[in-house]
């Protein structure tokens, strides 16, 4: 039997006492025992960035193979090295180097070894700068940086640990042919600082044959693992067998949307995963129900495959949201497919360009789940920034972690997308259901949830309870129930004096000074209460309507302060007035100026006393009312779809609002 390994031996570097590595590296035991996870997220991910022709699918292949002793003899030798560890660190090496020794076996004639063969083609392969740290065969091997292609995965280039954590005896292979026709290969153990015949010795060793730990030269190469064309592979030693089914749920829990799309086919020994057989392998492996499990190796991906299968095709219930969301001050082209499910609790899968699953969180949206997609150069280039070096979560803390100093981009990018996703979702929600005069449960509808990691910047205060909403924080009593909340229409009718009427006719009469407690100053006299009358005056009166409505305040990029006001009606609206007022901690009313509506007109409300002129008052309080400009005309409202208005105090605090609804627009009666 031919010798194949070209003169390759193990190379071990002198190692001084003082930066002595234990057994222990936390890094890559994070990935030990995840059932082919995160082998199969790092191997994808690294062929996809490397995608060549963008027409076709990258190309995986899992496959087992193995070699002996006659025909790598020197490769065996690691064995000492591995019983060095022990003898180094007897106690701490035990449980995790003896298991390594029974791989090795005291003939060469008996010696063989199994390995997983991972390989990819229509990739561009790596290629390989000696000079150039940072080029990607170098990153590949290396250990804490990272990878080489711009907005491509790998972050802070730990992940590649996982192929040598799922190595039962810490040691791969890998060898690439870039396009250009250059091939490269390196060999490399990751052990501990360890004893070999009295010498101490590095925990990295290098199998080559020149000293150098990476081989440039075909002939050089040992001859199993010469790459025969363009692309990468990768080889896992140690892997006796392979569990396929785990391997493949491991395939379509993560990569199920690239191999939809057709950018990807994975081949598992004889199995094909392609869009192909994407529903039969979905439907053989996963129920039809949600578990609602968050985990990446626990969800259900043919729950969401079908929402995006079935939003696609227009399916009732189904459907696809795109918009652009901020981040980092550019605008990012997003997808949201949705499925309205009255069981549904709320479940997101999340993914960038790639289309690999980064993670799956819920979101207080229950009645829906669905898929976030953000596959914009910019965006992806940026989400890229949010991630750790598992690439399964986005968050502030990540951003920091990667030598970002300002985290309050990472902030505001994660809450652009909670509020694409939440607003996406009410929106829907709303326009499929059949509401009721009080739109009993909106508020868990619109509730918003921060996410993880990111920094509570803004009050998010809840729908306003119809039944029991009070200006006070103060609970109401349960034998009391205030009305619902209203402004008002105007609309031309004839109407008569009435003194429980609740159209008004003139805007409250002029300024004067009288008595009152804090709070908006009520308009108009009897003389402006009236009721719809057939023999009544013909005029235009503002006739209340019912809303719910919920506010919060928010931050553009340039800092600035907005507050938002979402208003819900079972009813058309046309040409209402909307009155605002900040509510302070003690529940009082305050008077702010609108400066910003943006499309709306602001206007004068009615007469005014601000609250803090009575902070020390036990008594009432005589004071010259005053009027501000915090009304907001011109808005129209669709029945069972929620309105949106953006303002602008003359305050750069942050204010609960509160909706007035008494006088809302002036009579148009002689």
């Amino acid at each position: 039997m031919p010798i194949l390994e070209k003169n390759c031996k193990w190379i071990f570097g002198h190692q001084d006492d003082v930066n002595v590595k234990g057994p222990n590296n936390s890094t890559m035991m994070s990935f030990k025992d995840d059932n082919f996870h995160s082998l199969v997220r790092e191997s994808i991910q690294n062929s996809l960035d490397a995608v060549d022709d963008k027409n076709q699918p990258v190309n995986v292949s899992f496959t087992l193979r193995q070699f002996d002793g006659m025909e790598y003899p020197s490769f065996f030798d690691l064995y000492k090295h591995i019983q060095g560890c022990l003898d180094k660190f007897p106690v701490q090496g035990e449980p995790l180097y003896r298991p390594m020794l029974r791989y090795f076996a005291s003939s060469r004639l008996n010696q063989s070894i199994n390995y997983l063969k991972i390989t990819d083609s229509n990739t561009k392969g790596m290629e390989y700068d000696k000079k150039n740290d940072n080029s990607g065969f170098n990153r590949f091997i290396a250990e804490g940086v990272a990878q080489d292609a711009e907005g491509a995965g790998g972050a802070f280039g730990f992940g590649k640990n996982a192929f040598w954590s799922l190595s039962p005896i810490s040691t791969v292979f890998v060898s690439s042919q870039a396009k250009n026709g250059e091939a490269c290969f390196a060999g490399i153990s990751k052990l501990c600082t360890h004893v070999v015949d009295g010498e101490l010795l590095l925990p990295y060793g290098k199998y080559t044959s020149n000293g150098e730990v990476v081989l440039t030269k075909k002939e050089d190469i040992p001859e199993t693992f010469t790459p025969k064309a363009t692309g990468t592979s990768v080889f896992v030693l140690g892997i006796d067998s392979v569990d396929e089914d785990a391997l493949i749920k491991a395939v379509l829990r993560n990569f199920w949307m690239a191999i939809y799309k057709k950018q990807l086919t994975v081949k598992v020994e004889q199995k094909v995963i392609d869009s192909d057989h994407l529903e039969d392998l979905m439907c053989h492996y996963f129920d039809e129900e949600n578990p609602n499990l968050d985990k990446n190796y626990e969800y259900n991906p043919r729950v969401f495959y079908e929402i995006v299968r079935n939003a696609e095709k227009s399916v009732d219930g189904y459907k696809i949201i795109e918009e652009p969301v901020l981040m980092d001050g550019k605008n990012c082209v997003s997808k949201l497919y949705i499925h309205l499910k009255n069981d549904a609790q709320g479940q997101v899968v999340f993914m960038r360009s790639q289309m690999m699953t980064i993670f799956t969180e819920r979101r207080k949206c229950k009645g829906a789940e669905g898929v976030f997609v953000c596959d914009s150069e910019d965006g992806n280039r940026f989400l890229r920034e949010l991630e750790d070096y598992t690439h399964s979560s986005w968050s502030r803390k990540n951003y920091g972690a990667r030598n970002h100093t300002n985290l309050i981009v990472a902030s505001r990018a994660l809450k652009a997308i909670d509020t694409f996703i939440l607003d996406s979702v009410a929106k829907e929600l709303q326009q499929g259901a059949q509401e009721t005069e009080q739109v009993a449960g909106l508020d868990k509808i619109l509730t918003i949830l921060t996410p993880k990691g990111v920094d509570d910047e803004s009050k998010k205060d809840d729908i306003v309870d119809l039944e029991n909403y009070k200006d006070k924080p103060n609970p109401p009593k349960k034998d009391k129930k205030e009305k619902p909340k209203t402004i008002r229409q105007p609309r031309q009718t004839k109407a008569k004096f009435d003194p429980q009427g609740r159209l008004r006719s003139n805007s409250g009469g002029r300024r004067k000074v009288r008595p009152i407690k804090p709070g908006p100053v009520k308009p108009g006299s009897l003389k402006g209460k009236s009721i719809e009358s057939t023999d009544g005056k013909m005029g235009i009166y503002a006739v209340p309507i019912d809303v719910s409505y919920r506010t919060w305040s928010e931050e553009d990029g340039n800092g600035t302060v907005w507050h938002v006001v979402r208003l819900f009606s079972d009813k058309d609206i046309d040409n209402a007035l909307v009155q605002l007022y900040a509510v302070d901690e003690e529940g009082k009313k305050m008077g702010l100026n609108i400066i910003d509506a943006g499309e709306y007109d602001v206007r004068p409300g009615e007469e005014f006393v601000d609250s803090t002129d009575f902070d020390d008052s036990e008594t009432d309080s005589e004071s010259t009312t005053k009027q501000v400009n915090n009304a907001i005309s011109g808005v129209s409202i669709q029945a069972n779809i929620p309105k949106t208005i953006k303002v602008r105090f003359n305050s750069s605090l942050k204010y609960s609002l509160s909706i007035d609804t008494d006088k809302i627009e002036d009579s148009d009666e002689d």
